[in-house]
């Protein structure tokens, strides 16, 4: 009887066990197809970032070599892009804000 009951026990804890592993490899799966989602979507954005940068660059070089060029607006910054320029208090240093008295955000 005691052969059995470690045989039940045995087959009960592996099931549990399995169990376990699969669902924790459903867990890290369903992660890394979300940071791979993330990952896609943040290269989208730098890669929009690095195109409206790139615009003002390319339309002084475009002025410089056709006289023209100058005349056209097509490859303006939009509007809605805005550089924000922090005063000399807010000066970055080390990668960190030193927040100050003076400095307003």
């Amino acid at each position: 009887m005691e052969s059995s009951l470690l045989a039940v026990l045995g087959t009960l804890a592996g099931t549990v066990f399995g169990f376990g592993l699969n669902e924790a490899s459903y867990l890290v799966r369903v992660r890394r197809e979300e940071r791979h989602l993330l990952g896609r979507v943040l290269n989208e954005l730098l890669e929009i970032r690095n195109q409206t940068k790139m615009m003002p660059t390319l339309m002084e070089s475009l002025k410089s070599r056709i006289p023209a060029a100058g005349h056209f607006t097509f490859f303006t910054t939009p509007d809605w892009i805005h550089v924000v320029k922090l005063p000399p208090a807010c000066a970055a240093s080390s990668g960190a804000i030193q927040k100050s008295d003076d400095c307003v955000l």
